[in-house]
């Protein structure tokens, strides 16, 4: 319904600015579809809230990214309310103010566009998340900040695990030019890629943490 909306009142500001047709992956509507894929794709769970990306930057081709010009504020304005608008109604949240930029990429062909979405907080990128690929929690998704991330059963541990196998406070992930995993003296140890591990060690990408029974994924960003 929202969509059917939004496509009317885009439609409306193409034709009474009375800028060139816009087509394909280029067009405002279809733009405004693969916005909110991007939210739903890369959203992440961290103190019981869920966070979706607050910056998202569009890459248009160069005539695209001309007439655009015209009605970009305008055009920006309804994305925006649209990825408010559908953001609250799931209960996602923005970690700061909810950001939309266009930028010109010669490389690609008319009609087509590139979009990315950013976690961005105090303009400090959020630079990797955890993903449950075993476990109670299967499918979820953490952010990890910089800062401290503390895992376990816990309520006040910013990412709560609900095995009961992993202790009230199992393992921490600090940022220190690199995540550093750490065991908390738990009672059934922290391992990585199925070792033991006894001392900090600095996460790689696609590494495996397994806290119990339950195994994450860690991914960069």
């Amino acid at each position: 319904m929202f969509l059917n909306k939004l496509e009317k009142v885009l439609e409306n500001l193409i034709e009474n600015k009375f800028i060139g047709k816009f087509g394909g992956e280029a067009h405002p509507l279809e733009i405004a579809k693969k916005l909110l894929k991007i939210m739903h794709s890369k959203k992440v769970i961290s103190l019981n809230k869920v966070f979706v990306p607050n910056l998202y930057k569009i890459y248009l081709n160069s005539k695209d990214f001309k007439s655009y010009q015209v009605i970009k504020e305008e055009l920006i304005k309804e994305w925006k309310d649209f990825l408010t608008s559908q953001a609250s109604s799931r209960d996602y949240n923005f970690l700061t103010k909810l950001e939309i930029e266009l930028y010109e990429d010669s490389g690609l062909e008319f009609g087509k566009c590139k979009i990315e979405g950013e976690f961005s907080k105090e303009n400090q990128k959020i630079k990797a998340f955890l993903r449950v690929i075993r476990g109670i929690n299967l499918g979820e998704n953490f952010s990890l900040i910089k800062g401290e991330n503390i895992l376990g059963r816990g309520e006040e541990n910013s990412i709560i695990i609900g095995d009961l196998k992993v202790s009230k406070r199992h393992a921490g992930i600090y940022w220190d030019e690199g995540f550093i995993l750490e065991d908390l003296k738990s009672k059934n140890g922290t391992f990585l890629n199925a070792k033991k591990i006894e001392e900090k060690v600095k996460l790689k990408d696609k590494d495996k943490i397994a806290l119990g029974d339950t195994i994450l994924e860690f991914f960069m960003l």
